[in-house]
């Protein structure tokens, strides 16, 4: 447990192969399967936010099921987070994102709070394998150290120094809000979907991520605003 801990701080993520088993994910995989048999009832998100930072996906309401609940309210889940934020941590929320075809999403942090210590904790899980043409995740190490972006550019360049992660069945991915990172472009007809169940430390505001960052500027969720760079 304590290399997650020392890569996580030094890093800004961490990644754990097979944290869980394929008969683990099994059952947040059939919610997925379950609503992407339904794609056209999901919404989308708005015009403004897909335009500005290439941002195309959708959010499946499986957040609240059971089996989705189970894999963060697991022992071991528990165990490695309270190994990076320690004993007392409260849950913020839980999301399920779809990414279609030519959807992805660019470089971006979940957060501008400038304090390292204020971050909100990612815990990304995949139910299924994903083909690498379907959209990789990209993180940025290092990135959580400082305020925003060295530079101004495109959402979707490759940046020296990445880290390209293949999502895998089971595979957990812990990621600072602090932390640059993105989903490469789905070039495929079969959706891809990350499981994400974010957490606080006690005191880190719940609203810490409605100001997010990317290479070319800034968005405010709650209000649907862009605020420049």
């Amino acid at each position: 447990m304590d290399d997650v801990v020392q890569a996580f701080e030094k890093d800004g993520y961490c990644l754990i192969e097979g944290f869980f088993t394929p008969e683990e994910v099994a059952g947040a995989d059939a919610h997925v399967d379950h609503w992407l048999q339904r794609w056209d009832e999901l919404k989308g998100e708005s015009t403004e936010y897909r335009q500005r930072f290439g941002v195309h996906l959708k959010a499946l309401p499986i957040a609240r099921e059971p089996e989705f609940t189970a894999l963060f309210d697991h022992p071991k889940m528990v165990e490695i987070t309270k190994a990076i934020l320690g004993e007392d941590f409260e849950p913020v929320t839980g999301f399920a994102f779809a990414t279609p075809r030519d959807g992805g999403q660019g470089w971006h942090k979940d957060s501008c709070d400038p304090e390292p210590g204020r971050f909100t904790l990612n815990r990304l899980v995949y139910s299924r394998d994903y083909r690498p043409e379907q959209g990789q995740l990209y993180v940025l190490p290092g990135s959580h150290r400082y305020y925003g972006f060295e530079e101004d550019g495109p959402n979707d360049e490759d940046l020296p120094g990445q880290v390209v992660i293949q999502p895998r069945a089971g595979m957990l991915v812990l990621v600072s809000s602090h932390c640059a990172h993105r989903v490469g472009i789905n070039q495929t007809d079969d959706i891809r979907v990350v499981l994400n169940s974010r957490v606080n430390r006690r005191g880190v505001p719940t609203d810490l991520c409605d100001l997010c960052t990317f290479r070319s500027g800034r968005w405010r969720h709650s209000t649907q605003t862009f605020l420049g760079k």
